[in-house]
């Protein structure tokens, strides 16, 4: 996480998930909004998950393919119910 604050302080990081939108560091750390969730996974609280899945290179730990908010996101647009997981007015 240090090494990823810092690429994102000098602007030099991008997230790997398609539904991932980089915020930036906040009081919480680092922090990114979920598109698919409309949530904010936040260093604080959940730093493995902007690891591993939001920011994480896929080539090497699959990365966001693994995350099981994406497999579910990609399973209901394959089986066409591509519908929001959570309704707009709930999410952040």
């Amino acid at each position: 996480m240090a090494e990823m604050r810092q690429r994102i302080q000098e602007g030099n990081v991008t997230v790997t998930c398609p539904a991932a939108n980089l915020i930036g560091i906040t009081e919480d750390g680092v922090t990114v909004r979920c598109a698919v969730e409309r949530s904010l996974i936040t260093e604080r609280e959940s730093p493995s998950s902007i690891v591993n899945f939001c920011a994480g290179d896929p080539g090497v730990n699959s990365g966001y393919v693994q995350c099981s908010t994406w497999r579910a996101e990609k399973e209901r647009e394959w089986h066409g119910k591509r519908l929001p997981l959570i309704p707009a007015h709930e999410g952040v």
